[in-house]
C-alpha cells in the first residue's frame, strides 16, 4: 500500500490528504478538511500514551514515529506506522506538520516511539503549494528517507 500523508498547518488543521489516507479511513476530503486528526482517527482501544508521545512531539516541534491504532470512519479499527515530522519555512519557523502513515498488517500490541531529527528539505514543493492555495499537490516526500 502507498504511504497515506497528511498535512496540517501549525494547530494541527488538515488542509491536505492523500487519496492513500482517505482510502485508509474512509473519509472523504471534504469530512477532514480543516480537523485535527486526533477528532476522528483515535477510538476506545487507542493507547494514551502513544497520543500523549505524539501531542509532545508537536509541543516540541520535533519529528517522532510511532505506532498507533485508528479507527476507519466505519468502526473497524487499523494500525498504522506514523512518521510526524515539522514543516519550516525559509525562515526556520514552523509551518505545520506532514504525517507519513503505512498500515501495518497483523499489529497487536503497541507503543512504540523514537524521535528523530526532521529533514526540513524533503517537504519544500508541499509547503510552497499550501501556500500558493493549490488543492491538488504533487511532492516528492520520500527525499531524504
Amino acid at each position: 500500500m502507498q504511504d497515506a500523508i497528511v498535512a496540517t498547518d501549525v494547530e494541527g488543521r488538515i488542509y491536505w490528504t492523500s487519496r492513500a489516507f482517505r482510502r485508509l479511513c474512509g473519509y472523504s476530503k471534504k469530512e477532514v478538511f480543516g480537523r485535527r486528526p486526533d477528532e476522528f482517527l483515535g477510538g476506545k482501544d487507542t493507547n494514551p500514551e502513544t497520543l500523549k508521545a505524539i501531542r509532545e512531539a508537536i509541543r516540541n516541534e520535533e519529528s517522532i514515529n510511532v505506532e498507533v491504532l485508528n479507527y476507519h470512519k466505519k468502526g473497524q479499527p487499523y494500525w498504522v506506522s506514523l512518521e510526524l515530522n515539522p514543516t519550516r519555512g525559509n525562515d526556520g519557523r514552523l509551518t505545520g506538520f506532514i504525517a507519513l502513515e503505512q498500515e501495518i498488517e497483523g499489529q497487536e500490541n503497541g507503543f512504540v516511539a523514537t524521535r528523530a531529527k526532521p529533514d526540513p528539505s524533503s517537504f519544500g514543493s508541499l509547503e510552497r503549494s499550501r501556500k500558493r492555495g493549490h488543492s491538488r499537490t504533487v511532492a516528492n516526500l520520500n527525499q531524504g528517507r
